[in-house]
């Protein structure tokens, strides 16, 4: 076998390799999303109205890192699994 042939065999193999890895980036990216669909989410005035808080309490929550929200299109909206964190630890701390 030539050198031309085995350094066409290891970059098929490399390829190989490669194409492996994507498939499972590809499929854990997958099964993210899907566990991030079936997430329950809350709007602004949900979690508001669930924490019987002020809009001005929420934004400063948002700018101390107590609650992060994802953009969904125009609104910011809240995962509830999160926000049942922040209400027991707010029950624990107390």
């Amino acid at each position: 076998m030539t050198e031309n042939m085995t350094k066409f065999f290891k970059l098929i193999n490399i390829l190989l390799n490669v194409e492996t890895l994507l498939q499972q980036i590809l499929t854990t990216l997958n099964k993210q999303q899907e566990l991030e669909q079936e997430e329950e989410w809350m709007d602004a005035y949900e979690v508001r109205d669930f924490f019987k808080i002020h809009r001005s309490t929420l934004y400063r929550w948002q700018c101390e890192k107590i609650i992060e929200p994802s953009r969904m299109g125009r609104k910011n909206m809240y995962r509830k699994s999160h926000i049942q964190r922040i209400l027991e630890q707010s029950h624990r701390d107390t």
